[in-house]
Order: C-alpha cells, then sequence, then structure tokens
C-alpha cells in the first residue's frame, strides 16, 4: 500500500456534474458528492476534498479519466496529487465490482478512487504545465473552435443563398470570404443587386 497518501479521491467527469468519492486507505468511503461542471462546481470539488482530508492536500490522491482541463490544472495548483486513467482501463476495473459493468456515475467514483488505491502504476501522474504551455493550447482549442463556427455559419449562409440569391455566390462559391459578407450588407436582395452600381463595390 502506498504510504504517502492517505486520502484516494475517484472523479467521474462529466459535461453537466462531476461524482466525488473519497475513500481511506482501508478503502471505506469517507465522502461522496456530486458537483456541477462549472466554476463554482469546481470549488465546491476542491472544498469537499479539503474538508475531508483536514486540509491536507498533499496526502489526496485524485484519478480522474481527463490528462487535461480546468479541473485537473485546478486540482493541481492546489497541491493535490492528480492521477489519470485511459476509461478503457476504467472498464476493466468495473468488472470487479460488477459482472454486468454496467457503468453508473456515482459508482464510477468510487471504481476510479478505489482502483487509485489499489493499483495507482495503471495511472499517469500528471503534473502542472508551463503556464505559456497551457495559454497556447487553450489558443489553439479557441482557433479550432472559431473555424468550426465558421465553417458551420458559412454553409448556412451558403444553403439560404442559393435558394434565393445565387448570384452572390458568382465569385464565393462556399460564401466564406468576408469581402462577400460585407458585399451582402450593401446589397442584401437580388433586387438591390440590379440597383447597386459597379463603381459603388470599391467602399464594400
Amino acid at each position: 500500500m502506498d504510504e504517502d497518501f492517505d486520502w484516494f479521491a475517484g472523479v467521474d467527469w462529466g459535461n453537466t456534474f462531476h461524482q466525488l468519492c473519497v475513500l481511506d486507505r482501508a478503502g471505506r468511503i469517507v465522502h461522496e458528492a456530486s458537483v456541477p461542471h462549472s466554476g463554482e462546481g469546481l470549488a465546491q470539488l476542491v472544498k469537499h476534498l479539503l474538508d475531508h482530508s483536514g486540509g491536507r492536500a498533499d496526502r489526496v490522491a485524485v484519478g480522474i479519466e481527463t490528462p487535461r482541463g480546468a479541473i485537473v490544472d485546478t486540482l493541481l495548483a492546489q497541491g493535490f496529487g492528480v492521477f489519470a486513467i485511459n476509461p478503457k482501463q476504467v472498464d476493466r476495473f468495473r468488472d470487479r465490482l460488477s459482472v454486468g459493468g454496467a457503468k453508473d456515475d456515482r459508482r464510477d467514483g468510487y471504481v476510479i478512487g478505489d482502483a487509485l488505491r489499489t493499483d495507482r502504476r495503471r495511472f499517469r501522474q500528471l503534473v502542472a504545465e508551463d503556464p505559456l504551455v497551457t495559454e497556447l493550447r487553450e489558443a489553439s482549442r479557441l482557433h479550432d473552435e472559431l473555424t468550426e463556427q465558421l465553417v458551420r455559419m458559412s454553409n448556412q449562409l451558403r444553403d439560404e443563398l442559393n435558394g434565393y440569391y445565387p448570384q452572390a455566390l458568382v465569385h464565393c462559391p462556399a460564401a466564406n470570404e468576408p469581402w462577400l459578407w460585407a458585399l451582402l450588407e450593401r446589397v442584401p436582395t437580388p433586387q438591390a443587386g440590379r440597383r447597386f452600381a459597379l463603381a459603388r463595390l470599391g467602399g464594400c
């Protein structure tokens, strides 16, 4: 048994709620809680862990299925030991408790915490990243999200224009160029386009 941690917590990560289960070194459940996926919920999660460890974050090992994100960054910043495990491995540990192996958020918090207590070598310990790396990753994520949004909105615009204003797509079939959006603000309909003087295009 590991001697450097006194409490082992499993967090079943979810898009709406996170399920927390805290065990002592003997495997007894000392606390369970469900917290919302929000900044307030993350603060609640930290408080639950500190309250049931006497404020000793360094004596708490936390297992989770995601290796990055706000929840991981916050736990590391607070001084908790944070360990990531592949969801497929959690499936195998779940089989130790139930023949059916059906997923249950509340039970999975316990499964992760107990597996961390008994099989910590199966987990990967996480370390805090350089702030610049975190900033770069978040900027990259935001870029990807905005690119996806641009493609989605351009496709919607193209579909609309195909239906009532196909002339606008002659020189921009994908409807994804800023000059086309500016032009549509000036000439939003085919009727307006027919009255629009070519000499005025320079102002778009």
